[in-house]
């Protein structure tokens, strides 16, 4: 996949969004990880793409910022409890964040030590959130 094709959304951000990013980090991730993404289409889905004979599954997060803007980034805590119980059964859990300066992951493992915090919005309600600290993304684009 070339940069080219990849940042066509970032030229045009009016064609940029969730599905788009989805599609993108994908097709990077089915070459990176060596594995079969398939899409959960199921807006209420936990985790976005997964391929279950390879255990691997991938939540996708797009943020309208540079990688490196915050210390941290945010993740609801529903994300985190799954990913903790998909661990018990040898899954590899990557959050994958699709910033203005590229696509960075976050795997999180057992040794991943993720602070509680309060956060949300006036739209969407305060909830328990977990902060992923920023300098811990590896950059996969």
């Amino acid at each position: 996949m070339s940069n080219e094709h990849t940042w066509q959304y970032i030229d045009n951000p009016e064609q940029f969004n969730d599905s788009s990013s989805v599609e993108i980090v994908k097709n990077l991730c089915n070459k990176l990880y060596d594995c079969n993404l398939i899409i959960d289409n199921n807006k209420f889905a936990v985790f976005d793409m997964v391929d279950r004979d390879k255990k691997i599954m991938i939540e996708v997060k797009n943020r309208n910022c540079n990688h490196d803007k915050y210390d941290t980034l945010l993740m609801n805590s529903s994300k985190i409890v799954a990913a903790y119980l998909l661990l018990q059964k040898q899954y590899r859990i990557y959050f994958v964040f699709v910033f203005l300066d590229g696509i960075y992951a976050y795997e999180y493992t057992k040794n991943s030590n993720l602070k509680k915090t309060r956060g949300g919005s006036v739209k969407y309600g305060f909830n328990m959130m977990y902060s992923i600290p920023t300098n811990q993304l590896i950059k996969l684009l």
